[in-house]
């Protein structure tokens, strides 16, 4: 949308695109009162019946356990986290099922954040963008950084075959069954401590942009 917006700003369509991007920059900053005084980017708004709508849920749920009381634990997540209105809740990490790990999330959120916060001129929107890579780096409750190489304090990753390399970036955070808190066990093992190259692709798009 920023793209758009400074491409073809005389297109006729440009207010339109303008409007949603200052709207989703409020969002941002909306829901990030509610991490303090660490600044992990919440994951988002949920609706309480979502579950229901089996198809598309399924559809970014993969590989769920067999015997999983969908709606009960669905519902138990929610409540775990900050309760909006009588439909809607605010979770800091996704609504998940397996494959936890919280890194790419997040940094795709905080380039989205950066990228608002220069079109509007906006400092906040790219403080919290620069908080999400504080966070990987060791801004955490667990004092800990997530890139192996990086910082004094670093893990060790699960990376089955090349074994241990400078820069490798894993899943990420992930919170403990249904709660809302982060989670990072020393255990070394998948989901959470397996190195991917989403996480570092997007540390890079997001580190790019500072």
């Amino acid at each position: 949308m920023t793209a758009l917006c400074e491409a073809q700003p005389h297109h006729p369509d440009y207010a339109t695109w303008e409007k949603a991007i200052r709207l989703f920059g409020g969002y941002l900053k909306n829901i990030y009162r509610y991490v303090q005084p660490y600044g992990l980017i919440p994951s988002g708004v949920y609706q309480k019946d979502e579950v229901k709508d089996k198809e598309n849920f399924l559809a970014v749920q993969p590989m769920i356990s067999e015997g999983t009381d969908l709606a009960a634990d669905f519902k138990e997540q929610l409540e775990n986290g900050v309760r909006l209105d009588e439909e809607h809740y605010l979770r800091h990490f996704p609504v998940w099922f397996s494959f936890k790990g919280n890194a790419a999330v997040q940094l795709a959120t905080g380039k989205a954040a950066v990228l608002c916060g220069k079109f509007l001129n906006d400092k906040e929107l790219i403080n919290i963008a620069e908080q999400q890579l504080f966070w990987i780096v060791g801004r955490n409750p667990f004092g800990q950084s997530l890139i192996w190489g990086e910082g004094s304090n670093y893990p060790q990753l699960y990376n089955a075959l090349p074994g241990e390399m400078v820069g490798a970036i894993p899943v990420g955070m992930e919170s403990r069954g249904n709660e809302d808190t982060p989670y990072w066990p020393q255990f070394n093992t998948a989901t959470y401590k397996e190195v991917w190259g989403s996480s570092a692709g997007r540390w890079f798009s997001l580190i790019s942009e500072f």
